[in-house]
């Protein structure tokens, strides 16, 4: 598509010096902007203030409550066997605590119990080593030190170079949106040199640590949420949203002050473009923390307030939410999209910008994570995108440190972020008909996706043929996805005819024409939001403390169990059949999934869930039968008989849940129907604006009569 004249006019207008200039201005004036905190306050006023001298209106602050947790003091030393001052950091939410004496015990990376054989933790204070594959694992890390009796935990980085990181921990096995607990034990963070040190010294003999922190924790303190409108010039009840969270940990340049100072130049780009939707700009607080009452699920609060506020609004008018994180890493250029819908239109406009070719190798489209803000609207069924600097899955290397400053940032990258979300935005904005395409959603819902690794509705129907019948699944599928291409046709003709009717200055066609666009776009973007609440969802694996958790974004969660219902049945036939190796090969392929793990490379174990509400999806465990099934030993015929019981009772228990799933699909022929209508009222509009041409064109031939 050729980019149009008001897009080469954005970019163009896009000051990558403006933009780090911002980031500089911020990160000086107000360090350290911890959720709740005098400095985050202090930001979201001066967003407000450049939201308002961009020419956005109706700028105003939104406060909610939150947890809040600062620290006041953090000082490490060493006191045997010679003194020593140590830089440090406490980790949020640690608690408190005055003169903390006891001696180190190094258990390495301290996450599995083995880590802890021979090691004497009970009543001292273990080291650990940051976790190197997930930084969010300190969790597990600090829970398993407890378990064994630690009095303290002190993490040290496990990059070198990049200073003191933290992230917060609350005392919970899990990551859900109810209650918690604030951490019992003092945590505290050093740097991956001071952790070698202590280790060297450890090597020589013992040593011992004295800890003391003091910090500051509000139930019901406040956070602030930055909103400014840009109004649309033709249809302002259709909204677009471009969000960032100014908070952050030490100075915060790209996390996430970087997205902060992108989304003020768009404010200001964007105004001058006049858009004929309606944009809003929004900053949001308590990104990194400050759930109440020490939620296990304590980051993204700021969106998560602001989508349960107008949760009319995003219902009835949002189309969707463009966010930002991290936009200042070292040429790296990631999108996550809630699904293909997005990701299709994000893909052209990169194309177009010339940055797939500038980025090659260094681009990802994925679906979209569970980590920022985008999250809270994806949840309610809103398409979204997350530009990010990272890979998915693995942070940038001063994420959440103390060398997270703006010398380290890369101007380039914001400005191209910053075009490629405008120049989206602002596509998104002006086309008469939304360009989000329901029939390459279809098309991914029912092949999958290869490159993304996915599994369509199709690849289950097959895997599944002699469990549980899909058929009828994909035939609606497939009717949607007619439908949708029906319509798309539809709209060209319709585009055609806009076009002829704008040169010709038909406004009675125009307005016609203007009228069934607004009644298609709202259908369109009604099936999305009702679709997405069930399709392309990140689905978490595994139990806290037991297994790793894994998050993986999945076309149709609800029938991934059709995976464990083939090899549990056929389990089932080998043991009847009394041949236990046989039907323990089949359960070792679902615990953990050998699927997930040639198609991901990770080791994913059951349960599946709904990150966040923690709401089970169909699966089934059989770590319990594999250990009755024991490969060494002969299987008695009374203990055969009991495992084929409990595997039979689990097989039809999720077999019923994979068949309540499969009956959700029913929504496919209720939006071929609506969308079916607007098929028809497009081809009318059509009849009646060719008659109506027609009309006009035979009153102005010489012979017309």
């Amino acid at each position: 598509m050729r980019v149009a004249l008001s897009e080469r006019r954005l970019v163009s207008s896009i000051s990558k010096d403006r933009i780090f200039a911002d980031v500089q201005n911020i990160c000086r004036k107000f360090p350290c902007r911890t959720p709740g905190s005098k400095a985050e306050g202090e930001t979201a006023e001066h967003v407000a203030t450049e939201f308002g001298r961009a020419g956005l209106s109706n700028v105003h602050i939104e406060n909610f409550p939150i947890t809040s947790w600062n620290c006041r003091r953090s000082n490490l030393q060493v006191v045997s066997p010679r003194s020593l001052v140590l830089k440090s950091a406490a980790l949020p939410y640690s608690p408190s605590c005055a003169k903390l004496i006891g001696d180190v015990v190094d258990v390495g990376l301290g996450y599995f119990q083995r880590d802890y054989e021979k090691k004497d933790v009970d009543g001292n204070i273990a080291l650990i080593r940051w976790c190197p594959w997930d930084i969010t694992e300190n969790k597990t890390q600090y829970l398993r030190a407890l378990q064994n009796g630690a009095l303290a935990v002190v993490f040290y980085n496990e990059m070198p170079k990049r200073g003191i990181r933290i992230f917060p921990i609350t005392e919970t096995w899990n990551f859900g949106f109810g209650p918690g607990k604030q951490p019992s034990r003092p945590i505290i963070s050093i740097s991956y040199e001071d952790g070698r040190l202590l280790k060297h010294l450890l090597r020589r003999g013992n040593v011992a640590l004295k800890i003391d922190v003091d910090v500051d924790v509000r139930q019901m303190a406040r956070s602030h949420n930055v909103v400014g409108t840009l109004c649309g010039t033709k249809w302002p009840r259709d909204v677009i949203l471009i969000t960032a969270h100014h908070d952050c940990w030490f100075t915060g340049a790209n996390d996430n002050t970087s997205t902060v100072a992108v989304l003020m130049e768009l404010a200001r780009v964007l105004s001058k473009a006049k858009p004929y939707r309606t944009v809003r700009f929004i900053s949001f607080g308590s990104e990194e923390c400050g759930a109440q009452y020490f939620s296990p699920w304590f980051w993204i609060n700021g969106s998560r307030q602001y989508a349960a506020r107008h949760a009319n609004e995003i219902s009835n008018n949002v189309i969707a939410v463009f966010n930002g994180e991290d936009l200042g890493s070292d040429k790296k250029f990631v999108v996550e999209t809630s699904g293909p819908e997005l990701r299709n239109l994000v893909h052209r406009v990169m194309k177009d910008l010339d940055l797939t070719c500038k980025y090659k190798n260094k681009n990802a489209l994925d679906l979209t994570p569970i980590s920022s803000d985008h999250y809270a609207f994806a949840i309610r069924g809103v398409s979204s995108v997350c530009c990010t600097g990272h890979p998915p899955g693995r942070p940038y290397e001063r994420y959440h440190t103390t060398t997270d400053v703006p010398s380290a940032l890369d101007r380039e990258v914001m400005r191209d972020f910053a075009a490629l979300i405008g120049t989206s935005v602002l596509r998104l904005a002006n086309s008469l008909f939304i360009p989000l395409s329901l029939s390459h959603y279809m098309r991914e819902v029912i092949e999958g996706n290869s490159s993304l690794r996915l599994l369509g509705l199709r690849d289950h129907a097959r895997k599944a043929i002699e469990i549980v019948d899909l058929h009828e699944a994909v035939l609606m599928a497939s009717s949607l996805k007619n439908v949708s291409e029906a319509l798309d046709r539809i709209q060209n003709d319709i585009l055609v005819a806009y076009e002829r009717s704008v040169s010709s200055r038909d406004q009675l066609t125009i307005n016609r024409i203007e009228s069934c666009a607004k009644r298609i776009n709202a259908q369109r973007v009604k099936a999305f939001k009702n679709m997405n609440k069930l399709l392309f969802r990140v689905v978490g694996y595994g139990k806290p403390g037991i297994n790793p958790m894994i998050y993986l974004a999945q076309v149709v969660p609800g029938l991934e169990a059709t995976e464990e219902l083939v090899h549990v049945y056929r389990s089932l036939k080998f043991l009847q059949a009394e041949d236990v190796p046989s039907a323990r090969k089949e359960l070792e392929a679902i615990y953990p999934y050998a699927d997930l793990a040639t198609r991901f490379r990770l080791t994913c174990y059951p349960p599946r869930f709904v990150p966040g509400y923690e709401t089970l999806l169909p699966s089934i465990d059989v770590s319990t039968n594999l250990n009755s099934l024991d490969k060494e030993h002969r299987v008695s015929g009374e203990e055969l008989s009991r495992q084929i019981l409990l595997l039979a009772t689990e097989f039809e228990r999720c077999k019923v849940q994979v068949e309540h799933e499969k009956m959700k699909l029913c929504l496919f022929a209720f939006w071929s129907s609506r969308l079916g209508e607007a098929v028809e009222e497009g081809r009318v509009l059509l009849s009646q604006i060719h008659k109506s041409f027609n009309s006009v064109q035979r009153e102005h031939s010489p012979h017309g009569n």
